[in-house]
């Protein structure tokens, strides 16, 4: 079950701080840890970087993975392997958002119960993530989950 530390991230504040590098990059510094951010070629950038709505992508992939994983357990982690992908269809008009977003669970482990998976991925959905809670006002999210039968 997913370990919930007492305060945790509750209350807490986040910053993040972004340095100008010139054309459309920013140096993003958070926490001590750097990132690139970049536009491409054809809108002034020069595609040194994650554009900001993938990562946005990012964060949902990094934030729903990391649930299902915790809350499948430790026995649990060393049956499987995980794979997770979102894929967002945008709009064609300004502004460019996401019209949809389709998170794909990839699994490979032997005798997978899909019922147990997709449990940990609800909770993840309607629970724990607060990406996807932040993200799902805005745009419709559905995911997908594969099973492939195989060893570790």
């Amino acid at each position: 079950m997913l370990k919930l530390i007492k305060g945790g991230n509750m209350g807490k504040k986040f910053s993040s701080q972004g340095t100008w590098l010139g054309g459309l990059t920013f140096q993003m510094n958070v926490d001590g840890h750097k990132i690139i951010l970049d536009g491409p070629e054809i809108y002034g950038g020069r595609d040194m970087g994650i554009i900001p709505k993938q990562l946005l992508l990012c964060s949902l992939v990094g934030c729903t993975g990391m649930d299902v994983v915790s809350i499948l357990g430790n026995e649990m982690k060393k049956k499987y392997e995980l794979q997770v992908t979102a894929d967002g269809e945008l709009t064609e008009m300004h502004p460019v958002i996401y019209r949809s977003i389709e998170i794909i669970y990839h699994f490979k482990g032997r005798n997978l119960s899909k019922d147990v998976l997709n449990e940990a991925i609800q909770l993840s959905h309607t629970k724990y993530c607060s990406i996807t809670a932040m993200l799902k006002e805005a745009v419709e999210i559905s995911y997908l989950i594969e099973i492939e039968d195989g060893d570790v």
